[in-house]
C-alpha cells in the first residue's frame, strides 16, 4: 500500500509540474502608441481647430472602445467600438455628443478601453488624456473699405500726403461695422518725388488692408516769355471698356493686324475698344520694330517726340513689362497710357482705361455658297464654330513636361495629365518619363481622394493599381469602406471617385461594397437631380453610376442627373468653365448623348477658349492651371468616360472579402442638410451628415456592418487558441488531490 501511495504521489507531482510548464506567459495589454492632434478644439465651424484626431495602437488584438467622458465621467460620445483590431484608423471627434449636438465648453476625457481577444481578463482602461472644448469666437476685424475717398487724389511733384475727408469703415467678424481712425502713418506707398500716374496707396488697419490710387503730376510748364507763365492743358481721359477676345488694329502704314496671335484679352484690344467707343481719337500705331509689336505714337493728336518722348504703358500702377500687343489684361485691371520722356518723367498727358469685363467675341466662320463675301453675309452660308484641337493641346502638354517627368511639379497635375495621355494613346518618351516620375513618387497618401485619383491615372496608363511599385492603391480605397460608404461618412466626393477606379479593377454590380456605396450616393442626390448643386460632381456621378445600371435605383438617378446638366448648359454651349464643361462632355459620352445650345456645342466652347499655343487658358494664368485645364479639355473633347479610358485589371482573390449576392437595397432620396459648392478642378468633398433613413436602409440588408469594415480586408486569422491550464487552478487541484491521498493513507493505516 505504501508503494502504491508513493507511486500516486509521484504521478501527482509530475501533474503539478506539467501544469506549471503549460501555463501561458501572461503579458499585460498596453497601448504601444497614443496621440491626439489637438488638446483644445473650437467646434464653431470657423475652420480652425474644429476637430481633434485620436490615434492609438494596442499591443495585441482587442475589442476596442473609444469614448468621450464629461467632467462628471459620464459617457457623452461613443466614438468607436470594434472587434479584433490592433491599430484602428485614426478617429475624429468633432466636439459633438451622441445626439450630434455640440457639447458645452469644458474639459473632456478620452476613455480608451480594450479587451484582449485571447483572454477576456486581459484588459486596459486609459483616461490619461483630455480635450478642452472652447467655442468662444473672438470678434476680429475682417476687412476695411474706403467709404469716403480723400479729397485730394491729384498731386504735383513735391506735394505732401493729404488724407483729408478720407473715411475708412471696418467690418468685424460678428457683422458689426465702425469707422476706423486713420492717420498718415497708416498709409504707405506715397512718393511725390517724380511724376507717376496711378500710384497705389495702401491703408493698413491691424491685419487688414485696402488701397486707392493717386496721380503725381509734373509741375506746370511756363512759356518763358515776358507775359509770365502760361499753363498747358493736359489730356486726362478716363474710360471703361469690355475687352473682346479678338480685335484688329491698323498701323500708320495702313496694314491691318489681327489679334490675338497666340494670346487672349490683350491691351491692344482694350485700346481698340476705347477707339470704337469714341473715348479717344486720332490714335496712331507704329510697327517700326516688328519684333516688339505695335506701339502708340499719338493719342488725341498728342504726338510723342520720337527723339525724347514715348507713350508709356502702366498696368495697375506699375510700368508694363511688355508692349500692348502682348500685354494680357483681366477684368479689374487699370491700363494707363502716359506721355513720358526718356528718363520716365511724367509729361502730364494720360489716358486711363479701366477693364470692366472680358467678352468672348470669336465669330462663326461663314462659308458662302458662291463667291466671296466681305463684311456682313446674307443667307446661303454655313456657320462653322471654333473647334477644339486636341493634338495641338497635347503638344502643349508635352512641351510643358518637366525634366523629372512631372507636370507642374506636382503629382496632382501629373495625374490629370496622365489621363489625357491615356485617352490620346501616348506611348513616346513623354509616357516613359511620366511612368518614371510615378515610380519615384510611389507612396500612399493620407487623403483618400489622392489615392483614388492616382489609381485612375495608373489605369489610364495601363498600369496595375494593385501592384504598381509594390503599392496597392485599390486596397487603400477599399480599406476606407466602413460598411456603408467610403472615407468620411460626412463627405460625398470620395464615394463617387471610389466607384470609378473600382469598376476597372474587377468590382461589379454584385459586390456588396459597390451596392452599399451606390445606395449611399443615391440617398444624397438632391431633388433637382444634382449632387451638391455642382455640375462637376453631378457629371462625375453619372460616370460613376453608369456601369452599375443593373443596381436598383441607378437608372432613375442617372435620368434625374441628366436633366439637371441639360438645364445648366449656357448659351455659348458650355457650363461656365473649361473644367465643368469637360466633365459634362465625358458624362455625355457615357450616356451616348449630344447636347447643343442654339448653334453652339460644348466642343465649340472649348474651341473658343483654346489659345494659339494649344492651351485652353490665357498665358497670364499659372502654368499649373493651364496644364490642369488643358488636360481636362483633352479628355472632355474625347467624350469618353473615365471607365472607357482606363484599362481593366482583375481583382485578386484575397481582395474580395464580401459575398457576391445581397438582398435588395431600397434607398430613399433624402434632402440635403447642408449645401456646399465643390470647386473644380481639384477633387474635393462636400460635407453632409448621413441620414437616419439611410442607416435604416443599409441595415435592411441584414448584414453585419463590422464584417464590411475596411479593417477586416486581408485580416489575419483571429481564432483564439485553446486555453492552457491556468496555474492557480492546477496548483489548487494538485493540493486537493494530495490532501485526499493523505486522508486515504490515514484511513488505510487504521
Amino acid at each position: 500500500m505504501k508503494n502504491t501511495f508513493k507511486f500516486s504521489f509521484l504521478i501527482l507531482l509530475v501533474f503539478v509540474f506539467l501544469s506549471i510548464l503549460t501555463v501561458r506567459a501572461y503579458t499585460p495589454l498596453t497601448l504601444i502608441s497614443y496621440e491626439i492632434s489637438e488638446t483644445t478644439i473650437s467646434p464653431n465651424n470657423d475652420g480652425i481647430r474644429d476637430t481633434t484626431e485620436i490615434d492609438i495602437k494596442y499591443s495585441e488584438k482587442v475589442h476596442a472602445y473609444i469614448n468621450i467622458l464629461d467632467a462628471q465621467k459620464n459617457e457623452i460620445r461613443h466614438l468607436y467600438d470594434y472587434i479584433t483590431v490592433i491599430n484602428p484608423k485614426s478617429k475624429i471627434w468633432d466636439g459633438k455628443n451622441d445626439l450630434k449636438q455640440i457639447v458645452p465648453d469644458g474639459l473632456y476625457t478620452i476613455q480608451i478601453l480594450g479587451t484582449s481577444t485571447k483572454d477576456a481578463e486581459n484588459t486596459i482602461s486609459d483616461t490619461s488624456k483630455t480635450i478642452t472644448v472652447d467655442t468662444y469666437v473672438p470678434i476680429t476685424l475682417s476687412s476695411i473699405t474706403i467709404t469716403t475717398p480723400a479729397t485730394k487724389l491729384s498731386y504735383t511733384v513735391g506735394d505732401i500726403l493729404d488724407i483729408g475727408n478720407l473715411i475708412v469703415t471696418g467690418t468685424y467678424s460678428d457683422g458689426s461695422t465702425k469707422i476706423e481712425t486713420i492717420t498718415p502713418s497708416d498709409v504707405t506707398g506715397f512718393d511725390s518725388t517724380t511724376p507717376i500716374a496711378g500710384q497705389i496707396l495702401t491703408i493698413t488697419v491691424g491685419a487688414q488692408t485696402t488701397t486707392y490710387t493717386i496721380d503725381i503730376n509734373a509741375n506746370t510748364i511756363g512759356n518763358g516769355g515776358s507775359g509770365g507763365s502760361v499753363s498747358k492743358t493736359y489730356l486726362d481721359i478716363k474710360t471703361d471698356v469690355d475687352v473682346p477676345t479678338s480685335c484688329n488694329a491698323t498701323d500708320i502704314d495702313g496694314i491691318i493686324h489681327e489679334y490675338p496671335n497666340g494670346n487672349s484679352y490683350l491691351a491692344i484690344c482694350a485700346l481698340e475698344t476705347a477707339i470704337k467707343n469714341a473715348s479717344i481719337t486720332n490714335v496712331k500705331l507704329s510697327n517700326q520694330y516688328p519684333s516688339l509689336g505695335l506701339f502708340v505714337t499719338s493719342i488725341n493728336d498728342v504726338i510723342a517726340d520720337p527723339n525724347s518722348q514715348y507713350w508709356a504703358i502702366y498696368q495697375n500702377g506699375n510700368l508694363a513689362n511688355s508692349g500692348i500687343t502682348s500685354l494680357p489684361v483681366v477684368a479689374g485691371d487699370i491700363i494707363i497710357f502716359q506721355l513720358n520722356d526718356f528718363s520716365d518723367k511724367n509729361l502730364g498727358d494720360k489716358i486711363t482705361v479701366n477693364i470692366h469685363s472680358l467678352i468672348n467675341n470669336i465669330p462663326a466662320v461663314v462659308i458662302g455658297t458662291g463667291g466671296g463675301c466681305s463684311g456682313g453675309c446674307g443667307g446661303g452660308g454655313i456657320y462653322i464654330q471654333p473647334v477644339f484641337d486636341a493634338q495641338k493641346a497635347l503638344t502643349y502638354l508635352k512641351n510643358s513636361q518637366s525634366p523629372d517627368g512631372s507636370f507642374g511639379n506636382s503629382l496632382l497635375y501629373t495625374d490629370w495629365t496622365a489621363i489625357a495621355f491615356g485617352v490620346m494613346n501616348v506611348t513616346d518618351s513623354s509616357y516613359d518619363k511620366i511612368i518614371s516620375y510615378f515610380n519615384s513618387h510611389n507612396t500612399l497618401s493620407s487623403l483618400l481622394t489622392d489615392n483614388e485619383r492616382h489609381a485612375m491615372s495608373l489605369l489610364a496608363l495601363k498600369q496595375n493599381p494593385y501592384s504598381f511599385g509594390n503599392v496597392n492603391y485599390i486596397k487603400a480605397i477599399t480599406d476606407s469602406f466602413d460598411g456603408i460608404q467610403f472615407g468620411e461618412s460626412t463627405l460625398i466626393n470620395d464615394d463617387i471617385f471610389a466607384l470609378i477606379p473600382l469598376k476597372n479593377s474587377g468590382y461589379t454590380a454584385s459586390d456588396e461594397i459597390i451596392i452599399k456605396d451606390i445606395a449611399f450616393l443615391i440617398s444624397k442626390q438632391k431633388e433637382n437631380g444634382s449632387w451638391e448643386e455642382s455640375v462637376d460632381i453631378t457629371s462625375a456621378g453619372i460616370q460613376a453610376l453608369k456601369p452599375f445600371e443593373s443596381i436598383i435605383g441607378v437608372t432613375e438617378s442617372i435620368s434625374k442627373a441628366t436633366l439637371y446638366l441639360i438645364n445648366q448648359q449656357k448659351n455659348d454651349g458650355g457650363w461656365n468653365s473649361v473644367y465643368s464643361t469637360s466633365w459634362v462632355m465625358q458624362a455625355m459620352g457615357a450616356l451616348s448623348a449630344s447636347w447643343i445650345k442654339g448653334i453652339y456645342t460644348p466642343n465649340n466652347y472649348l474651341g473658343a477658349q483654346q489659345n494659339a499655343d494649344g492651351a485652353v487658358l490665357p498665358p497670364y494664368e499659372t502654368l499649373q492651371n493651364r496644364i490642369w485645364a488643358t488636360s481636362y479639355a483633352i479628355v472632355g473633347n474625347s467624350q469618353k468616360p473615365w471607365s472607357t479610358i482606363m484599362q481593366n485589371f482583375p481583382k485578386p482573390e484575397n481582395q474580395n472579402i464580401l459575398t457576391n449576392s445581397t438582398p435588395e437595397i431600397k434607398t430613399t432620396t433624402l434632402p440635403s442638410n447642408t449645401t456646399k459648392k465643390v470647386q473644380n478642378p481639384e477633387i474635393k468633398k462636400s460635407k453632409e451628415p448621413i441620414s437616419q433613413n439611410l442607416q435604416r436602409a443599409i441595415s435592411a440588408t441584414a448584414l453585419n456592418p463590422d464584417t464590411l469594415s475596411a479593417t477586416v480586408i486581408n485580416a489575419e486569422n483571429t481564432s483564439t487558441p485553446d486555453n492552457t491550464t491556468p496555474f492557480i487552478l492546477g496548483f489548487l487541484s494538485g493540493v486537493a488531490v494530495l490532501y485526499l491521498l493523505y486522508l486515504l493513507k490515514k484511513f488505510l493505516v487504521k
